[in-house]
């Protein structure tokens, strides 16, 4: 099984995959020169309109020209220091010979944050640091046991699939020598799947690239799972925040022809649990609208936003072509359980709404995505990623999962 970021193995210079921090090095460069360009046209902009007032002209050439000479400095500052700085870190990183746990999980976190940014850039470019979709533990091939109930974990945006160990944080040992091993990613995870007798899976994936193109790809891996099985196991997703909406469109998603279900894992999935999941939107995707629309018209600034303007439109049209769906996957069978939190002790409270968990609103993480089997639940006094490691959110998913499976007898439980 594979840890959530392995250094490149150390070889001649020629056959050698770019280090973590050569690649950050690279990818600072090149931000810094983009900057610096959209900088300088909205300097010429500015300047240009000062330059034609009457009176002003002479003082606004002056002023250009000290700007032109400091704002240079400055950028040039920032690539030689950061450069030398990563260039370093770059040495360390190779030197290195067996990272520790919370190294490779800080590395983790980093390189699933490099992909929330630019993961779409870099899986065109077949960058290293592009995320490749992976269930944890990997397929040992069909030797593997079958499971006869399957939990899988979707992590949401920016994180990668450590963020699971929140679940129980207490109980884990941060400086573990098993990166990647389940038992140490998530006590809480682990331990609820062998309470209804079943295994966990964790999704790691690119969470840069569109949600309707990772649900699709999502699907494909498990049905490669499944068909290494003898018989394809009962399944429940637990999905936070944006991953709950990619476990969702794999859930409702059609084949080619429009008929459902496109694998036959969809039929065995018994329950779909979102936490925190932007079922009808989110507060911080206004405050995104208004920025990205600003940069859209702003001069060297509409390549930047027209990209993020299209990954906003493409959540909207997903989440409209899953809003008008003919039949929604609670209707067939797969339960859903939506829970939102708030930041307000009081979910009965009127500012608990708008406040939300700080990034999703409650009437946005309940509102019912189809007709069927849905219920819903709300918990205040906790925050979008705090809810991972408080008791009642614990309880709450236990409750679900367990009404759904109840706790197997200790001699079917060894059996699965």
């Amino acid at each position: 099984m594979s840890p959530p970021f392995s250094p490149p193995p150390k070889s001649s210079p020629s056959n050698a995959s770019p280090s973590l921090s050569r690649l950050l090095k690279r990818q600072l460069l090149e931000d810094t020169r983009r900057l610096e360009s959209l900088q300088d046209e909205l300097a010429a902009t500015a300047f240009g309109v000062l330059r034609r007032l009457p009176f002003v002209g002479v003082p606004a050439r002056l002023a250009e020209r000290v700007h032109a000479g400091v704002s240079g400095s400055v950028f040039a500052a920032l690539r030689f220091g950061g450069g030398t700085l990563l260039e370093a870190t770059a040495a360390l990183e190779e030197s290195a010979s067996t990272p520790g746990a919370s190294l490779v999980q800080r590395a983790g976190a980093v390189r699933a944050a490099i992909n929330a940014l630019a993961g779409e850039d870099l899986a065109a470019q077949g960058s290293a640091l592009a995320i490749p979709m992976t269930l944890i533990p990997e397929s040992s091939g069909s030797s593997e046991g079958t499971p006869r109930r399957l939990v899988v974990y979707v992590h949401g945006f920016a994180c990668d699939e450590n963020l699971w160990q929140a679940f129980d944080a207490d109980a884990v040992c941060a400086d573990s020598s098993t990166p990647g091993d389940p038992a140490a990613v998530s006590p809480f995870a682990a331990n609820l799947a062998a309470e209804v007798g079943a295994t966990a899976l964790y999704l790691r994936y690119n969470t840069g690239l569109a949600v309707a193109d990772n649900a699709r790809a999502f699907g494909d891996l498990l049905d490669a799972r499944c068909a290494a099985w003898v018989a394809v196991p009962e399944i429940v997703l637990v999905g936070h925040s944006a991953g709950g909406l990619l476990a969702r469109c794999a859930c409702e998603a059609a084949d080619d022809a429009g008929a459902w279900p496109r694998w036959p894992w969809q039929r065995r999935t018994r329950l779909l649990v979102c936490l925190a999941t932007p079922h009808a939107g989110a507060p911080v995707e206004k405050l995104a609208d208004w920025a990205t629309q600003a940069l859209a018209r702003a001069p060297g600034g509409a390549e930047w936003g027209r990209a993020a303007v299209s990954r906003r439109a493409e959540i909207e049209r997903l989440r409209e072509t899953l809003a008008h769906s003919s039949a929604g996957a609670a209707t067939r069978g797969i339960a859903y359980r939506l829970l939102g939190v708030s930041l307000a002790q009081d979910v009965e409270h009127p500012l608990a709404d708008w406040l939300g968990d700080g990034m999703v609103s409650l009437s946005g993480a309940t509102a019912s995505p189809s007709a069927g089997d849905v219920e819903t639940a709300r918990i205040g006094g906790v925050g979008h990623l705090a809810m991972l490691s408080d008791a009642r959110v614990q309880r709450c998913v236990r409750d679900w999962v367990a009404a759904v499976w109840p706790r197997p007898s200790a001699a079917v439980a060894g059996a699965g």
